[in-house]
């Protein structure tokens, strides 16, 4: 959880990301929830987010989004690195 209070310090990232740590640290899991996945969808490489995102769904409970959210950040780094998924 520290990992996003971090990210907070981060210069130069899109508005839905820091709207995500916001919320987060506000205690507002589906608000952040929200905001990741829409700054997933303007900067899908980033990393942070998708960690913030697993965080969040731990939060809320949702173990089903947070594990499709883990396989889709593993499948999307071998693929960028040229491993194969299986």
């Amino acid at each position: 959880m520290i990992y996003i209070k971090l990210d907070l310090e981060t210069k130069g990232l899109d508005k839905r990301f820091q709207q995500g740590v916001n919320f987060y640290n506000q205690g507002k899991h589906k608000e952040a929830a929200q905001s990741f996945k829409k700054s997933l969808k303007k900067n899908p490489q980033y990393l942070p987010t998708y960690i913030n995102l697993t965080h969040v769904y731990l939060n809320l409970g949702q173990y089903h989004q947070l594990i499709n959210t883990l396989q889709i950040n593993y499948k999307k780094n071998k693929k960028e690195r040229g491993v194969s998924t299986g």
